[in-house]
């Protein structure tokens, strides 16, 4: 199956915490370890702020540029210990899996306690962060607490406004510990949605629409959605676009991102003026929203790539952008890409220009533009990601791994280069599993490399090795290799030493390629 390298970008015990980037002196990152961190938060009984994030990381360059070093921000963070987590730096993947951070970036506020208080949204302008991690900080309550006691409360007007925004705007999709329990959580929120009063006008127009979307995701490929909740979220959809009253940041946050209408019509449409009108009348919405200059570059972004979605392709037959469209849609990323001043701003416009030119089938021209600014951009291994992706969009499988190996030879850091590895590698696979001798080079490369650090076997780095591993079990057998035992008992003695948990799943891992070479000549 041909994987899709740009949504991988969106959608990694003792750390240097100094100011991971110039325009955020002002804040004061904890300068100690995490265990330092902790410990201090408890001593000064404040809570603390956990900042996850990469280098290469569009979203983590947006939060730099708009967001860290905001006055009101920045005056907000001296209440918080601010802890910085750069996903290469020393066991990095370790504290990433405790405290359930999976993507670049993950904002998480805990208590003195080392509770979780709640998850922000990345995604948003500073005073939108700002408000969220100011409300968090008022309130040592974990997220898990506050929303068990609203959902027992009989009289929810005994409940607080900053309550019920707090738990609306809680990235309840961003925390695994979720993932076995989605329709226990779905259930509750549904009951919030229901029971919150309407004097919260706009908490519970977006508790309705978080019920909504989780929803459609629940929604698998061969289904439809229940026909009553589609045609109530049709309809809530439909008064959210048409309210004149709501501000132009709260639309945003409803709207941005979201089609909704491969859920409300999926293919074939069977009301397809139905289905003609919303999408007409969702773009025009969106193109007002582009046009609001309150909003960030990164926002306007997302803004703009949801109105190239909503044009024709893909499952649902959506009415074409009109050629005025095309154009002006072309022009408004343009504009902003010109007007960057700095690779971080460069990095956050380039993270939805090629998508948003692919969509309305401008991929020549966005690839012209990825090399145009190859040098301006800075994170080569995002801009060779990006140009493979175009060439896999177009078939062009050869040109397409020739980009994922450089930008996998270009990427730093132990984390990023394991992830590149493996999207290299599962690329090199698919397209020439004939390449014997460099599948196996490859594979024992990034095992060794992955392997040379404590946190190689944890989180995001964890799940690059675990589906290389399977990857590359699979095609063995397909293609009848035998695997080369002695340079993996080789890594394992060299990799595979102390008496830690990485030792541990050191020794798992290699013996899960063990298994399989034994299976393979037992076949």
């Amino acid at each position: 199956m041909k994987k899709n390298f740009l949504s991988l970008l969106f959608v990694y015990s003792v750390f240097t915490m100094g100011s991971p980037f110039s325009q955020a002196a002002e804040i004061a990152w904890h300068k100690g370890s995490v265990e330092q961190a902790f410990a201090q938060a408890k001593l000064d009984h404040k809570p603390m702020l956990i900042y996850w994030g990469a280098i290469w990381c569009p979203p983590c360059e947006a939060l730099k540029v708009q967001v860290f070093h905001e006055t009101e921000f920045v005056a907000t963070s001296q209440k918080f210990i601010m802890v910085f987590l750069d996903g290469d730096t020393q066991d990095a993947q370790i504290w990433g899996e405790k405290l359930g951070a999976t993507g670049y970036p993950t904002l998480i506020v805990l208590n003195e306690n080392g509770e979780e208080v709640q998850r922000l949204r990345a995604a948003q302008s500073a005073a939108g962060l700002t408000a969220e991690l100011s409300q968090a900080g008022e309130n040592s309550k974990t997220i898990e607490q506050l929303l068990n006691e609203a959902v027992d409360e009989k009289n929810p007007e005994k409940i607080s406004q900053q309550s019920w925004s707090r738990l609306v705007r809680h990235g309840w999709d961003y925390n695994p510990k979720w993932d076995g329990r989605k329709d226990e959580l779905t259930k509750k929120l549904v009951t919030l949605s229901e029971k919150i009063p309407s004097a919260h006008t706009q908490e519970k127009t977006a508790f309705q629409l978080l019920v909504l979307k989780r929803r459609l995701a629940a929604v698998k490929p061969d289904e439809k959605i229940d026909e009553k909740q589609r045609l109530e979220g049709l309809e809530l959809v439909t008064k959210i676009i048409n309210d004149k009253n709501l501000t132009s940041q709260f639309k945003y946050e409803l709207l941005s991102g979201e089609t909704f209408a491969k859920g409300f019509f999926p293919k074939p449409a069977d009301d397809k003026i139905v289905m003609i009108r919303f999408v007409m009348s969702y773009r025009k919405a969106l193109w007002q929203l582009a046009e609001d200059k309150s909003l960030t570059l990164q926002e306007r972004g997302y803004v703009l790539s949801t109105i190239s979605e909503l044009s024709s392709g893909g499952n649902v037959e959506y009415p074409s952008l009109s050629a005025i469209e095309v154009k002006k849609l072309k022009q408004a990323l343009m504009k902003d890409l010109n007007s960057a001043k700095t690779t971080k701003e460069r990095v956050v416009i380039f993270n939805v220009l090629p998508y948003t030119f692919k969509k309305i089938g401008a991929i020549d021209e966005a690839r012209k533009l990825i090399l145009k600014y190859e040098n301006k951009v800075g994170v080569k291994n995002l801009i060779y990601t990006l140009l493979a992706d175009l060439d896999m969009d177009e078939g062009q499988m050869d040109s397409a791994l020739k980009w994922s190996e450089k930008a996998y030879t270009t990427s730093t850091g132990p984390a990023t280069r394991t992830q590149w590895g493996n999207n290299y590698l599962q690329l090199l696979l698919e397209v020439a599993p004939e390449r014997t001798a460099v599948v196996w080079e490859k594979t024992l490369q990034i095992v060794d490399e992955g392997l040379s650090v404590q946190d190689g076997l944890s989180g995001r780095s964890a799940r690059s090795l675990n589906r290389l591993k399977t990857s590359v079990v699979a095609w063995a057998e397909k293609q009848k290799q035998t695997f080369p035992t002695d340079k993996l008992t080789l890594i394992e003695k060299n990799k595979c030493t102390g008496d830690s948990e990485f030792t541990k799943r050191c020794h798992e891992y290699i013996k899960g390629f063990a298994f399989a070479s034994n299976d393979g000549a037992k076949k």
